[in-house]
């Protein structure tokens, strides 16, 4: 059986922020929330409003995108928490 080769510890804090973004916009909320423990810098990027956006829209897809938020939100990423714990399944 081969060993993998390990991948150096440096290697994720080398990548771009936009290739990161790229990257978290396709997990999901709650693997967003995980992502955001990891360091400051993806706690910082995982914080982005627009990341969150997409997040939100993927996720509750009846959701028109050219509706912006809702006037006194705390931004998409509070949106999209309280959507997740306060919509039925």
């Amino acid at each position: 059986m081969d060993n993998p080769t390990p991948v150096p510890p440096n290697m994720w804090s080398s990548l771009p922020e936009p290739l990161l973004l790229e990257i978290f916009k396709n997990l999901s909320a709650d693997q967003m929330a995980n992502v955001c423990l990891v360091c400051r810098q993806w706690s910082r990027i995982g914080c982005d409003d627009l990341l969150w956006k997409h997040l939100l829209y993927k996720r509750f897809d009846g959701i028109d995108p050219s509706i912006d938020r809702p006037i006194g939100s705390l931004g998409y990423r509070h949106e999209c928490k309280r959507l997740i714990y306060h919509t039925p399944k």
